[in-house]
């Protein structure tokens, strides 16, 4: 693990070095703690790395960015929560079908499962109501296409981390 973790980070640097020079930086919003980077945890650090090429791809006004940042922030935790949500769901399933449950205690698992999938989906789709009304249509369309080519670049970049982790 540790291997992999010092390989991601050899990558995300190279990543981060070859971006055209950062503009100085702007001052931390109140709410957000500052650390220094050998404390960050990788995931802050590719936050910091969304939040910024997020600010650049927008083009976002300081304004927009100090309203934009904690609903940003919202929907990133709401996925966490969902993520992790569903997993403990998918778990109790699981362990509902080796325990060879009823098809009625199977039954109010799955609905279970579709209630919750529902609940996180309409409070995404609130947040980015949201998210939407504080941007221009192209700032937003913008931040639609820049939200799909970060998360594949990020899971491309996690991929080959592990295929190379598993050539070793």
């Amino acid at each position: 693990m540790k291997n992999l973790t010092g390989i991601f980070f050899l990558f995300l640097s190279t990543f981060l070095f070859s971006q055209p020079p950062a503009p100085p930086p702007k001052p931390p919003m109140p709410e957000e703690k500052i650390l220094p980077p050998e404390e960050e945890e990788p995931m802050e650090r590719i936050e910091a790395i969304r939040l910024y090429q997020l600010t650049e791809e927008l083009k976002l006004t300081e304004e927009q960015a100090a309203k934009l940042f904690p609903k940003f922030r919202s929907l990133r935790e709401l996925r966490k929560e969902r993520e992790k949500e569903k997993i403990k769901k998918i778990t109790e399933l699981a362990e509902l079908l080796a325990q060879k449950a009823k098809v009625e205690a199977l039954k109010k698992k799955i609905e279970e499962i579709k209630e919750l999938e529902k609940r996180f989906q309409n409070q995404e789709e609130a947040l980015k109501k949201e998210i939407e009304a504080l941007l221009s249509p192209e700032q937003f369309a913008r931040f639609l296409i820049f939200q799909e080519r970060f998360e594949r670049k990020i899971r491309g970049m996690i991929r080959e981390l592990r295929g190379k982790e598993k050539r070793r």
